[in-house]
């Protein structure tokens, strides 16, 4: 989750995969995934507790449902 503009842009939530140097997913509210992010790596973290928590960290700050 990152805001570089409070108050100038909304801010948004993202998934960057530290095995594959530079991948950012930006998180699309509308459909509930992560733009772009491989299959493999959804099913490897999609479920995991520790993975959903931080979603719904991201959201609170974010003030998001």
């Amino acid at each position: 989750m990152e805001n570089p503009d409070p108050g100038g842009r909304a801010g948004q939530l993202h998934f960057q995969d530290q095995s594959n140097e530079g991948a950012k997913y930006p998180y699309d509210f509308g459909t509930g995934k992560f733009e772009g992010l491989p299959g493999s790596v959804e099913k490897a973290v999609g479920s995991s507790p520790g993975f959903i928590a931080g979603i719904r960290k991201g959201f609170a700050a974010l003030g998001e449902g």
